[in-house]
């Protein structure tokens, strides 16, 4: 019952608009996985993730899914900031996602 407090106060997808209608406590996140849910309940608690480029994607699935937005604006922040190391990883990403992969984007990795 914490969790779900706590998801009904960052998501409206966990906010019925009957208060005494509380969504399942078991559902399904496409393109996630547990840890990815883990990141963003440890966010939530506690403002910090333990982020790596390997569950990016999955965090972002799971927090689209859910409607946490502040996870979501975070992690497009993270992609919008690629290094050369992990430049087409997460220009992958951004495709998938829909999000822009221009090169123009990025000047400092493009020369």
């Amino acid at each position: 019952m914490a969790h779900k407090i706590v998801l009904a106060a960052f998501s409206d997808v966990f906010c019925p608009n009957e208060p005494r209608k509380m969504p399942s406590l078991c559902f399904d996140i496409p393109n996630s996985t547990p840890d990815a849910v883990y990141q963003i309940l440890l966010y939530l608690y506690t403002s910090e993730m333990e982020l790596t480029d390997g569950i990016l994607e999955e965090v972002l699935n799971a927090a689209t899914f859910m409607g946490i937005w502040e996870v979501i604006c975070l992690i497009k922040e993270i992609l919008s900031k690629p290094t050369f190391e992990n430049f087409v990883r997460y220009q992958e990403i951004r495709e998938r996602q829909g999000m822009s992969t221009s090169l123009l984007n990025f000047p400092e990795i493009v020369r």
